[in-house]
């Protein structure tokens, strides 16, 4: 069944995309040109190297390509929740431009300074498995810890207070 539909380009020709899910939910793209209906196969390797090119807004040498599959992508790769199979090509400057493999799409720019990013939001949500989890039972604990702590100020304040001692004693 058809899910979604839209107009993407592909090294300057136009492409539709269709989006489509079975009775399992199980999702695949199919890309077909515009002008002649035919099924366009996945980008190759050299198209992948092209398209992040072209990507990049200052021309990069090109230090890896990869092939990113389920098999060899985990929970703590920096390319997590978007459409594989991808290709992931690293410029010199360690740019990483995530590109689908089905589409020829930019699913991703990852720079040092998102690694960064990354790693501090790692921290903040202490999810150190998927980072995006922000119900988990660590960080329950803190922010229960943490309303103890603000709590606990209070009642040392009031108890601390010349003001409520005075009242207490009237």
């Amino acid at each position: 069944m058809i899910q979604n539909m839209r107009v993407i380009e592909i090294s300057g020709a136009p492409f539709y995309e269709f989006l489509l899910k079975d009775k399992d939910k199980n999702e695949k793209r199919i890309v077909a040109d515009v002008l002649t209906g035919k099924i366009r196969s996945a980008i190759s390797e050299a198209e992948a190297r092209k398209l992040a090119v072209e990507a990049v807004s200052k021309p990069l040498k090109i230090n890896e390509v990869i092939y990113l599959t389920e098999e060899n992508v985990g929970g703590h790769h920096e390319y997590r929740e978007k459409p594989l199979p991808a290709w992931a090509v690293t410029f010199e400057n360690n740019l990483t431009v995530y590109l689908s493999a089905e589409t020829g799409q930019v699913g991703a720019f990852r720079t040092n300074r998102w690694r960064i990013f990354d790693f501090l939001w790692m921290l903040n949500t202490i999810d150190f498995n998927g980072r995006d989890n922000i119900n988990n039972y660590v960080l329950r604990g803190f922010s229960i810890l943490g309303i103890v702590t603000v709590f606990s100020g209070f009642l040392l304040f009031f108890i601390s207070s010349k003001y409520f001692r005075n009242l207490i004693k009237r």
